[in-house]
């Protein structure tokens, strides 16, 4: 469960160095689509960028979902925010989806200030 911040950058040390210990330095396609989701998470989206470039075909095409985590990738690099949360409506598997669901009450918070803080701007 992420909780904190504590919680997030831990379980993202946990899976860089299962990705740096797999054999053949191929870890499987849970351990992808979960750091994949974390760094989305962290917004650190250039980790993701360089993740996603570094996962061989062939686990991008026997792994779906993986394409899904990076749609949404692709949406926040964009700054398309309606596109994000499109591409975040998915049933996502156990393995990611309380990643993917803490992403989405984080950018909804996040949105939300920023209307607020729009909604001051406009009063002064």
């Amino acid at each position: 469960m992420i909780t904190d911040t504590g919680n997030i950058r831990k379980l993202a040390e946990d899976l860089e160095k299962q990705e740096l210990d797999a054999p053949g330095g191929i870890p499987t396609s849970q351990v992808y689509a979960q750091l994949l989701a974390v760094y989305l998470y962290q917004n650190d989206l250039c980790n993701a960028k360089y993740l996603w470039k570094r996962i061989p075909q062939n686990v991008k095409n026997s792994h779906a979902e993986l394409a899904c985590i990076w749609k949404v990738g692709q949406k926040m690099w964009q700054r398309d925010f309606p596109g994000v949360y499109t591409a975040l409506t998915v049933d996502w598997s156990e393995n990611v989806g309380y990643i993917m669901q803490a992403l989405l009450g984080k950018l909804s918070c996040d949105w939300y200030l920023w209307q607020v803080q729009s909604e001051e701007l406009r009063m002064k």
